[in-house]
Order: structure tokens, then C-alpha cells, then sequence
């Protein structure tokens, strides 16, 4: 039986929606438990963040965790830290016991992000993603940072971090970028040569998947033919020193987040899903793409008509082609990465 880490966002009260869902004046805590046995029994819940955020545009959340070679856990989740939603960060805790005891959050950067892209209105949750290399034990960590470039346009790109001292101190291991689209959703694995890597000090090859969409003004309504978004992937051998150009895996094709049905299918607004991850095979050399694509769906302008205020709610199966509402994942093969 082997050990396996958890860490989740708990939401604690009801707020103004009458839930804990989606509630934005409720107290959140980033928890850690932990099972030594398999998951046959858990750890009592240990809170990570340094308090019960209540602050009423934003609170901790999106959690997630990873573990280097010597056993040492660190989890990571983004800490909204400022008067707006967009005023935000990244931080880190660390244990070396287990999880027993974890240090005080150490910031890994900014994180400045829009609930939703122009031209769409899928939710556009921000996410850290971590990985460490098990040979160096070299530990990096991605996510998204929008920031406006003028009165009516906004740019996203992928922000890279790296730490070599097991999680005290981190620097910046790059940015990816997309001319002309912003990033979203990103994902991140190390190259893994085997289930039980030797140490070394080679770094393994980082792979980055994310996905990226169109750049439009802010006035652009989310209707069919808007915006469309694609799935990218780029690589590092040299420790995220350099990266290659982002490509495109092999099979994807652009998707339109219009022909997405609703959130909780109340088709009110687009709905993409946040499934994006990346793994690493343990031959070393191999890694698999997953991620979000409507390109099999089609839109609807019934479906425009009600999200943009100017048509009744329509019944999709007379007003809508079959393939509206289409969305699936995605699962690409990257052989030696890009």
C-alpha cells in the first residue's frame, strides 16, 4: 500500500446565492489529509492557508500537490490577496515530516487573471500547475497572468517558476506566449526515466501544455464565430532556460467555446471545462496532451439569441444541430515532446 497526499478548497457557510457553491463572501481554508494505507484510511484534515479567507472578491483555492524524491510534499494554490478579484498570487507550503507539519506559504509570484475572456463567457479559472523533477528534485510550477494592454484589449501568457532548494525560494523560469492569444488552463510534467528515477543532476525534459484563445476587444460578444481557442505544448531540456515555439498537437483543431452548452446546462453562458493536465510516461521520453475541444460541436445562434439578451431561452433539440453542446477531452500522445 502506498501513501497518497489530498489537498481540496473547503467552503464553510452559505453565501448570497443561497450555497457554498461559486459563494463569494464565504470563509474558504486549503485543507491537506493524507492516507498511508492505500486511501483505506485518511489523516484528520490539517488547514495549509494561513486562515479562513472571507474577503468578500476572492479567497484560496484550486489546490494542488506533489512530492519529490526524498518524500518532502509541496502544495501550491493561488491566495487572492488584494481589493479585486484580478489582485492575486501563488504560494507554496512545504512539509518535510509527512505532512505533519507544513511552513508558513512562501509566494511564488503574481497572478492577475479575468473570470472570463473576452469574447467568450466560459468561467476561466486561474490554476497553478506543479511538477518536480525526480532526479534533480527540481520542483516548477506554471499558471496564467492577463494583464490589460490598452483601453479595450486584454493578452494572457503562461508565467513559469522554478525552485532548486526544495521549495524556499523561487525564479522565474520563463513565459510562454502566444501572439495574438491568451493562454489559459495550463498543465506541467517532468520527464520521468522510470518509476524510481535515479538522483542526478541532469535536468529531465519539462513539458507544458495550456491552451489559448483568441485576442478580441472587450466589447466582442460571445457568439459563434467570436473566438476560437487550440491546445499548445512546448518543452525545456535545459531546466526552463529556453523553451521551444508552442505547436499544436497532432489531431487538434480550432475550437469554437460557443458550440459549448451552459454551465449546469442552463445555457445561459458557455461552459469549456478546466480539464487541461499533462503526464509523463516512465520510459522517460514520453508524455500525454489532455485537454478540452469543441471542435466536433457546432454552435447555435437560438443559443446567441438567449446569451446575449436578445431571444427567449430555445429548446436546442428544434433550434440547434446535434452536434451543439459537444464537448470533449482530448487526449494527445507527445512522443519525445515538441
Amino acid at each position: 500500500m502506498g501513501n497518497v497526499s489530498l489537498v481540496w478548497a473547503m467552503f464553510t457557510g452559505i453565501g448570497s446565492t443561497g450555497s457554498t457553491f461559486f459563494c463569494s463572501n464565504c470563509p474558504v481554508r486549503i485543507l491537506f489529509a493524507r492516507s498511508t494505507d492505500g486511501g483505506q484510511t485518511w489523516s484528520t484534515p490539517r488547514t495549509l492557508s494561513p486562515s479562513a479567507d472571507s474577503n468578500p472578491v476572492g479567497y484560496p483555492e484550486r489546490p494542488t500537490i506533489q512530492t519529490d524524491r526524498e518524500g518532502r510534499l509541496i502544495a501550491a494554490w493561488e491566495e487572492h490577496s488584494g481589493a479585486t478579484v484580478q489582485q492575486s498570487e501563488m504560494v507554496a507550503a512545504v512539509s518535510i515530516d509527512g505532512g505533519q507539519h507544513f511552513g508558513h506559504p512562501i509566494t511564488l509570484g503574481p497572478a492577475s487573471d479575468m473570470n472570463q475572456l473576452p469574447g467568450a463567457s466560459f468561467p476561466n479559472f486561474n490554476q497553478v500547475a506543479l511538477a518536480v523533477d525526480q532526479s534533480t528534485d527540481a520542483i516548477y510550477a506554471a499558471w496564467t497572468n492577463e494583464q490589460q494592454i490598452d483601453s479595450s484589449h486584454a493578452h494572457g501568457a503562461v508565467t513559469l517558476v522554478k525552485s532548486t532548494d526544495h521549495g524556499q525560494s523561487w525564479t522565474s523560469a520563463g513565459t510562454i506566449d502566444v501572439p495574438g492569444r491568451t493562454a489559459f488552463h495550463p498543465s506541467l510534467a517532468v520527464a520521468r526515466p522510470g518509476v524510481a528515477p535515479s538522483a542526478g543532476t541532469t535536468p529531465g525534459r519539462v513539458v507544458v501544455g495550456f491552451t489559448a484563445l483568441t485576442d478580441v476587444a472587450f466589447s466582442t460578444l460571445p457568439v459563434t464565430g467570436s473566438v476560437n481557442y487550440l491546445p499548445y505544448v512546448v518543452a525545456s531540456d535545459d531546466g526552463g532556460s529556453t523553451w521551444s515555439a508552442p505547436i499544436v498537437p497532432s489531431g487538434a483543431a480550432v475550437s469554437d467555446p460557443a458550440a459549448s452548452a451552459g454551465f449546469l446546462n442552463d445555457f445561459g453562458s458557455e461552459f469549456v471545462g478546466d480539464y487541461s493536465s499533462l503526464s509523463a510516461a516512465p520510459d522517460g521520453k514520453t508524455f500525454y496532451s489532455s485537454y478540452s475541444s469543441t471542435q466536433e460541436g457546432t454552435g447555435c445562434a437560438a443559443v446567441d439569441a438567449y446569451r446575449t439578451g436578445s431571444g427567449p431561452l430555445p429548446n436546442i433539440y428544434t433550434s440547434c444541430a446535434p452536434t451543439f453542446g459537444n464537448v470533449d477531452i482530448h487526449v494527445a500522445v507527445i512522443g519525445n515532446g515538441p
